[in-house]
């Protein structure tokens, strides 16, 4: 999708289930977070709720863990190497600036575009997303039915979010509060 309207559908999202989906489409990270039937109530947490983020990798596997005002943590894998062409990560950042972060909500039975929320993710925090994402694309090709094994056996041994946290090391954590 070349821009973003509330309103307007996003077929890749419409799915009918609970998802949550983290891609970079550059220069910005974009987080979709798409309920069937997502409520008022949801919109309005995922719209003003605090922010908070962390990234970890497990088994060179990067995973985004995010949790937004009530709404209890939740994951994302991220593997740079599924793109056909190498992705430009860059670390040279500007003082102060980073990568924004674009976090969609959506109706994924409709696929309809909610409602929209966009932060800087700050130096640090981008400069070592891009470092961790530059570090894999340097491991390519990238054995597809391997890394979906190891995903599926990261899931079994961290079933919840929540224990996924327990791997993040403290300079991997960014919170707008």
């Amino acid at each position: 999708m070349d821009s973003y309207e509330v309103g307007k559908i996003i077929l890749e999202l419409k799915t009918g289930i609970d998802m949550v989906q983290i891609h970079y489409r550059e220069p910005f990270w974009e987080l979709a977070i798409a309920y069937p039937g997502i409520t008022e109530t949801e919109i309005n947490e995922l719209t003003t709720g605090n922010f908070r983020m962390a990234i970890t990798t497990i088994d060179e596997c990067l995973f985004f863990l995010f949790s937004v005002g009530r709404i209890p943590w939740s994951d994302a894998p991220y593997e740079p190497r599924i793109s056909k062409e190498p992705m430009n990560y860059s670390i040279n950042f500007p003082k102060g600036r980073g990568v924004p972060l674009v976090l969609l909500m959506v109706d994924s039975n409709t696929g309809c575009l909610k409602g929209m929320r966009v932060m800087g993710l700050g130096n640090l925090v981008s400069t070592r997303i891009h470092t961790i994402c530059r570090t894999l694309e340097n491991q390519r090709p990238l054995d597809k039915v391997k890394y979906h094994a190891t995903v599926e056996q990261i899931y079994k041994r961290y079933p919840h979010s929540e224990d996924m946290l327990k791997t993040v090391k403290p300079g991997d954590v960014f919170a707008i509060i």
